[in-house]
């Protein structure tokens, strides 16, 4: 379902037609530019569950108008694919009718083409299109970890039509079913790679032992990810899949001041769940989890600098694949708030440890975010499901 509110920048007055997708989740805001003196506008849309009770939110140089149809620039706002911001001419409704189709064809083409059946046979059982399975298991956790477990219960049962779920299985059966939505393609290589060390470790009691004087909950992450979903929500329906984005695009924030500290925050648990690759790398390499090349034991791993937490795994193809998410300017940048988004041109920009500076396109940072989340969900199940079934 597509709306068409319309809108006028209060800096310069040109028309916007804005064609915003419903999507999945209950609330959706974005910021765009102004297609022409290109100053920053806020749209948002609440309460879409309730039909007859949908809220149009004007924000920033955002003002409600009325005009012809035809009159106005189109602005494609979709908060499920990667067509963020897409332009119109005005009068173009072939254009603007045919965007979501025609992407929503790229991406199944794209399916039929993937060579890995693992990633395909994943998403069957734990298909996420958007947002609900994940908020639904979180929501068990939150229950659960509180010792609310009739309450778990009832909030299941209420559920029951939607997930089909069974009641009182226990924290860890939930906290499992939650980790497997979040994890897509790169999560579960990950996931498959820890695996596959394990394979070649041998015996892992002493890893597993270590693990256990080790104080991680990745609850508050996990539930800071949730709350910003809208922010990455775009890019998460194609990474969840597999699917290239468009190089073109160009998505949409719904609040970067909001998030942009969210990837130091993940960053952060993830390094203090590092030790299991580097214990198994260790195991496979030397017959011991504590036995580094340069570190006495992963209790002094564990005290090391973050930033160099991956360079005992640069040996390891597969386990230095975490590597891909793990970037220490970026989490700098994140955590001391030294980040700037340019909306027009859908950029960050950040300072480098070295002073060098940095300017990206807004998808390949929340590709980091999601990255570094599904990372941290792939070691929280491999800790949780498979340490604990070595035992």
């Amino acid at each position: 379902m597509v709306i068409t509110p319309r809108v006028v920048c209060a800096t310069c007055d040109t028309k916007h037609l804005l064609k915003v997708t419903i999507g999945r989740e209950d609330t959706q805001y974005h910021t765009f530019p102004c297609t022409e003196c290109e100053e920053e506008m806020e749209f948002g849309l609440e309460n879409m569950h309730s039909v007859n009770d949908v809220k149009y939110r004007y924000g920033k140089n955002c003002i409600e108008a009325n005009f012809d149809y035809f009159e106005a620039i189109q602005v494609h706002l979709n908060p499920d694919f990667a067509v963020g911001y897409k332009v119109v001419p005005a009068g173009d409704i072939f254009t603007a009718t045919l965007s979501n189709v025609l992407e929503m064809k790229r991406m199944q083409e794209e399916i039929n083409e993937l060579e890995s059946n693992n990633i395909i046979a994943h998403r069957a059982t734990y298909d996420n299109y958007n947002s609900e399975a994940m908020r639904f298991y979180l929501k068990i956790w939150a229950l659960l970890r509180k010792g609310k477990v009739d309450l778990a219960d009832k909030y299941i049962q209420k559920n029951y039509g939607i997930f089909n779920e069974k009641t009182s299985m226990g924290e860890d059966y939930y906290k499992e079913k939650f980790f497997k939505y979040i994890i897509g393609a790169y999560g579960l290589d990950i996931y498959q790679n820890l695996k596959s060390a394990q394979a070649l470790a041998g015996e892992l009691d002493e890893l597993i032992n270590f693990g256990k004087t080790q104080s991680v909950d990745t609850f508050d992450i996990f539930e800071e990810f949730i709350d910003y979903f809208s922010e990455f929500s775009q890019v998460f329906t194609y990474m969840n899949r597999g699917i290239k984005i468009s190089g073109h695009v160009k998505v949409s924030s719904t609040n970067f001041n909001r998030t942009k500290k969210y990837y130091s925050s993940a960053y952060e648990a993830l390094a203090k769940l590092l030790y299991i690759p580097a214990g198994l790398n260790n195991s496979i390499l030397r017959g011991n989890p504590h036995s580094f090349e340069h570190i006495k034991s992963l209790n002094k791993y564990v005290q090391n600098g973050n930033g160099d937490k991956l360079k005992c795994l640069k040996s390891n193809d597969e386990l230095f694949k975490l590597s891909e998410c793990y970037d220490n300017n970026l989490r700098n940048a994140s955590f001391h708030n030294d980040m700037t988004y340019n909306t027009k041109k859908s950029k960050i920009t950040y300072k480098k440890n070295n002073g060098d500076t940095v300017t990206s396109d807004y998808k390949e940072y929340l590709t980091m975010c999601i990255k570094v989340t599904e990372a941290l969900a792939a070691l929280a199940l491999f800790n949780l499901v498979n340490l604990k079934n070595n035992q």
